[in-house]
């Protein structure tokens, strides 16, 4: 069971991976690339899929991880591309929502006291650390 949702996640996850990073990192990413990216991507993960489940008949021997990181891999490349030839035109609204540079990610103003995302940030850190050396 534990292998079988393993290998799922390898062939869901991608598609939304590839998605979500060049939504955020990429300016010209556009929705058109991300939905034609969602869908072919969830088709050729199901394919693989269906390729490691009958393995004995097709002869697939590709670990499910190293799958999923080529899966992502021709997901952004198709992202990219469709976002090439269909780009997106940006409004002031949607121009905000993608950073210019990844720091600024740090810079942009947070929530006052607790709810500020710096010091959530800081304290799950902390807590995984902490964690880490409690149970290793």
């Amino acid at each position: 069971i534990y292998q079988g949702c393993i290998s799922m996640i390898c062939y869901i996850a991608p598609p939304i991976t590839a998605v979500f990073l060049l939504g955020v990192f990429w300016k010209r990413a556009s929705g058109t690339g991300a939905i034609v990216t969602l869908i072919t991507g969830s088709i050729l993960g199901f394919i693989v899929f269906l390729l490691e489940w009958y393995k004995d008949s097709t002869g697939w021997t590709m670990p499910a991880l190293l799958a999923g990181f080529y899966l992502c891999v021709l997901c952004i490349t198709i992202h990219i591309v469709v976002s090439v030839f269909k780009p997106h035109v940006h409004t002031p609204d949607s121009e905000s929502l993608v950073w210019d540079k990844p720091l600024d990610c740090i810079k942009a103003p947070g929530w006052k006291g607790i709810g500020d995302y710096r010091i959530l940030s800081a304290l799950l850190f902390a807590m995984m650390v902490a964690l880490y050396v409690i149970f290793r």
